[in-house]
């Protein structure tokens, strides 16, 4: 914050804070799948222990960070599915064909606000490890809606139906509409952690990967770059 000209912000001290901005885009579509995600996040990070160093080496303190992170995705999937079961009854075999005309849309986006408290370890500058516990105060919802038209057939064949043939004996169409209503679904307001990882220092940019497992054992595993200011 410093760098900023902020050298003193009430009694917080502009030396000890920097700010973080993150932001990622990505879309993709393959053969029937559409895939779109977004992430934007502001992080603000205290120290409230100043750290120790030897040589090339040191401790980074004790930090306290938070701020907000906003994040959507999207998949979609359009296509048909076709899926066909025999069964075999007495001297026939009865086969049921399914032709599903599949057009569905999932959507999740998630407003979340991080509590957290870390520390690391520094060697050469250039790189470090840290780890730390902290809680997610979430604020999002995910929606999934489509429409499905299954045309359904039954058919007999065999020894009975050898004189007549295949003989049909159900046809119909199943449909599902999701598009008034939609299946919702909420976020956990508040999910505690932990978290470890690894980060290369280039300067103001820095390289992170991170893994992070939730009390209700949930793994997550993430990797990008951010920018200290």
């Amino acid at each position: 914050a410093s760098k900023l000209g902020l050298s003193k912000i009430g009694p917080i001290d502009g030396k000890r804070l920097n700010f973080y901005v993150d932001f990622m885009s990505y879309s993709a579509s393959l053969s029937s799948v559409s895939i779109g995600a977004t992430n934007f996040g502001i992080h603000a990070q205290y120290k409230l222990v100043p750290g120790v160093g030897v040589l090339l080496a040191g401790w980074g303190g004790i930090d306290f960070s938070t701020g907000f992170d906003y994040s959507s995705f999207e998949v979609g999937y359009k296509g048909k599915i076709t899926q066909s079961i025999e069964s075999a009854v007495a001297t026939e075999t009865v086969t049921m064909k399914i032709d599903s005309d599949l057009d569905i849309v999932v959507k999740a986006t998630n407003f979340k606000i991080p509590l957290e408290f870390s520390t690391n370890a520094q060697l050469l500058y250039i790189y470090s490890v840290f780890w730390g516990f902290g809680a997610d105060l979430n604020f999002g919802s995910a929606t999934t809606t489509g429409v499905s038209t299954a045309p359904i057939t039954m058919t007999s064949s065999g020894t009975a139906s050898s004189a007549l043939g295949t003989r049909n004996l159900f046809s119909g169409t199943g449909k599902l509409d999701l598009n008034d209503t939609g299946v919702k679904s909420s976020a956990s307001l508040v999910s505690p952690r932990v978290f470890g990882g690894a980060q290369f220092n280039l300067w103001a940019l820095k390289i992170v990967g991170m893994g992070t497992y939730l009390t209700d054992g949930t793994v997550s595993v993430a990797a990008g770059m951010r920018i200290a200011i």
